[in-house]
């Protein structure tokens, strides 16, 4: 345990919360770099949906099949 000296005063936590002109500033910046972006048009994002929704179903396959293949192993073998 510490002790202060006599007169010694402890000081405060300095809380570094920003102002409100930065606040809105920051929200300004993202708006600013929102309107950079070259949105896909409905058909290449229809495409791209439906080809991660493909490759997400043939991964749950392959990690499923080896899963029953690992499984029949150690049943068979090991156990």
């Amino acid at each position: 345990m510490t002790t202060r000296r006599q007169g010694e005063q402890r000081s405060a936590p300095i809380l570094n919360r920003p102002s409100g002109s930065v606040r809105f500033r920051f929200f300004a910046e993202v708006v600013s770099e929102l309107r950079k972006v070259v949105w896909p048009s409905r058909e290449e994002a229809t495409r791209l949906t439906i080809m991660v929704v493909f490759i997400a179903v043939a991964v749950g396959l392959a990690l499923g099949l080896l899963d029953l293949a690992f499984s029949a192993f150690i049943r068979n073998v090991l156990i």
